[in-house]
């Protein structure tokens, strides 16, 4: 992963944004790491938004591995992970 400042999206990288910074990791999707935890840290540490946790699950689904595909949806809408994303963006979230 490489830390940089741009704001676009290039069909092969998905950008993490940085929190409280301009900055955005960029993420070459020819290159996803083979073990996710390092990943799925920076995904909840920054609070990204649930559309990049998805981006990757299907980088990965692309590449044909299901499991880690499955691994960051079900990751990515714990109820931790949104709240702390829906507190990030200004959401107001309400129990169900």
């Amino acid at each position: 992963m490489t830390t940089t400042t741009m704001s676009s999206r290039a069909q092969s990288k998905i950008f993490i944004s940085v929190m409280e910074s301009s900055e955005v990791v960029a993420v070459d999707v020819a290159e996803l790491p083979v073990e996710t935890e390092d990943l799925l840290e920076v995904l909840a540490a920054e609070a990204a938004p649930l559309t990049t946790w998805f981006d990757f699950a299907r980088a990965y689904l692309a590449q044909g591995n299901q499991k880690t595909f499955e691994q960051i949806c079900e990751e990515g809408i714990r109820p931790e992970v949104v709240t702390e994303v829906g507190m990030r963006h200004g959401m107001r979230l309400h129990a169900s």
